[in-house]
């Protein structure tokens, strides 16, 4: 009879649907992965020590690096700054300061007094691996989606 009886459409175009539905759940899911995370803007080593100097900083998070310490901090008040030629109010920041500078804890105590500084360890490699296993998984799962909806089904006798 051939390829287009009753049971063989259906069970073809269901085929296509489940394709397609994973397609766009494992977009919709990278796009959440790499975009959806608000971006902190840098802040140069120059306005960083400006704004300690001001006693404009409300707490740092500091992760120890090799030769530079990566800061992430919020400021007590927005400041304004300059990211992709536009300029925006911030209030959360990421900047690296040099290990070889004034210690890091006595320059910014001196002018903003019983703020609190974090230091966090730095990422190590399982922390990496256990980010990118669910990228993973999911670019498997949808290379094995679309060779199980790229088989021909099989026609009836």
């Amino acid at each position: 009879m051939g390829f287009f009886q009753g049971g063989n459409v259906r069970r073809t175009s269901g085929r296509l649907t489940i394709l397609w539905a994973a397609i766009v759940v494992v977009t919709v899911l990278a796009t959440q992965f790499y975009f959806g995370r608000t971006q902190v803007p840098d802040l140069s080593d120059t306005r960083f020590v400006e704004e300690v100097e001001k006693g404009n900083i409300q707490k740092l998070a500091v992760t120890p690096g090799t030769t530079t310490d990566e800061i992430r901090g919020e400021l007590k008040t927005a400041a304004p700054v300059t990211v992709n030629g536009r300029e925006v109010s911030i209030k959360e920041f990421r900047t690296f300061y040099a290990k070889g500078n004034v210690p890091l804890s006595r320059m910014v105590w001196a002018k903003n007094p019983g703020i609190e500084i974090v230091t966090r360890p730095a990422p190590s490699s399982g922390t990496m691996i256990a980010t990118w296993v669910p990228v993973v998984v999911l670019i498997a799962a949808w290379f094995f989606l679309v060779r199980r909806m790229q088989q021909a089904p099989k026609a009836e006798s």
